[in-house]
């Protein structure tokens, strides 16, 4: 048992009694990051830690990227060339007495929790960065701890990684399988017969087709957010208004919504938003609200409506100035050749998927679960080899 002292450090706590406890700027120099202005081929990284464009400008690694705002938890080790915007610091080693790789580990430790803030942006300054204090043990025992967390993280990485290629393929599997099952029915050996539209294409022989306009009616009723409370519309269908939702001053610019109705936002940026109302309340202009006829099954077509067919389709019939950013309006959607198998069919092919993606969504829940506890895992590997209570010396 090695002889500890205190650190006087809430996060650090008892440390080796041969470790120093510094300010980081005892070691390093924090640089701020800047908008680049050239096209190119450098990473160019924010504090969300991964790159999330490229440039011309470029910096020279190594550096270990800090969060100035937004994202402060995820220092980042960076090699070679790269550039940083203004929500993340680039920190380098000036001295000989820290390791940068110890550094990066030991800057994942940083109590950030005074920094967070009921803002919609945590932000740390220099200065914060800068004051706050890390372990210093002597470099023999840094490289030893980057060594011993260097192999620990990859094996916790490499689960994680095996985890997110299950989700991969279990959403991948989800999005097949109701795309069949909403175009060719359950039954494998029933006859088919050829729709002729290319994104159906072949149908069970006792299928019909019709318009969407045939199935719904559209509901125009303008109404305020103050009498109907407000809901967004998302790929998980309609809930009540997310706090990222943009709002406006106009409270009576809203369309009324009622428990049942489809809403679908017509925006190409906002493709697969959709779903049935589980309550009255309200939406944007953006949205289009359908009230579905009678015999119909509404939860065969907001299946229907969430396959990735139907997107390119609803999508493919819009207008708009970019490629990227069109309208798909009522007097467009109506129009639109959809599947309509026997009312038996559609309450007996939404009962199934109901209940097969239910358990998809569970073993999805189940993995994520798992990386969650996986992320927590490695960061206590971290701070138990960053704070000496673990003794990689021996370990």
């Amino acid at each position: 048992m090695r002889e500890t002292k205190d650190s006087g450090v809430d996060w650090i706590g008892e440390v080796p009694v041969n470790w120093e406890i510094v300010p980081i700027k005892a070691d390093v120099s924090i640089g701020h990051g800047s908008d680049p202005t050239t096209p190119g081929d450098i990473p160019v990284w924010g504090s969300g830690g991964e790159p999330f464009k490229t440039c011309g400008e470029h910096k020279n690694g190594p550096a270990v990227l800090l969060g100035r705002k937004g994202t402060l938890d995820c220092p980042q080790l960076v090699t070679g060339l790269y550039w940083n915007v203004d929500t993340a610091f680039d920190a380098k080693i000036t001295s000989k007495k820290l390791s940068l790789k110890f550094f990066y580990y030991a800057a994942t430790c940083v109590d950030i929790k005074p920094y967070m803030t009921n803002t919609a942006k945590p932000s740390m300054t220099q200065f914060d960065w800068d004051n706050s204090r890390i372990p210093r043990p002597p470099l023999a025992e840094q490289r030893r701890i980057i060594s011993y967390l260097d192999e620990r993280c990859a094996a916790i990485d490499e689960d994680v990684a095996k985890r997110r290629d299950v989700i991969g393929k279990l959403k991948e599997y989800k999005k097949s399988l109701i795309a069949h099952a909403v175009t060719k029915g359950l039954d494998p050996n029933t006859e088919m017969k050829d729709s002729g539209v290319d994104w159906i294409g072949e149908v069970p022989a006792n299928w019909r087709l019709t318009k969407i306009g045939q199935v719904y009616d559209l509901r125009n009723t303008k109404v305020s957010d103050c009498d109907y409370e407000p809901l967004s519309v998302t790929m998980q269908g309609i809930v009540p208004q997310l706090d990222s939702a943009a709002k406006t001053d106009a409270h009576d610019d809203r369309k009324l919504v009622m428990e049942g109705d489809f809403v679908i936002n017509s925006r190409s940026d906002r493709r697969g938003s959709c779903g049935i109302a589980r309550q009255d309340g309200s939406v944007s202009l953006i949205n289009t609200v359908l009230i579905p006829r009678e015999h119909m099954e509404p939860r065969f077509y907001d299946w229907l409506f969430h396959t990735t067919l139907f997107a390119d389709e609803f999508y493919k019939n819009g207008h708009g100035i970019v490629d990227d950013l069109w309208t798909t309006k009522w007097a467009e959607m109506k129009g639109i050749t959809i599947v309509e198998p026997p009312f038996e069919t559609q309450i007996t092919v939404a009962n199934y998927l109901d209940e097969r993606c239910a358990a998809i969504d569970e073993a999805i829940a189940r993995q994520e679960q798992l990386i969650e506890k996986l992320g927590e895992y490695r960061k206590s590997v971290i701070h138990h080899a960053v704070t000496g209570k673990i003794d990689c010396m021996e370990a």
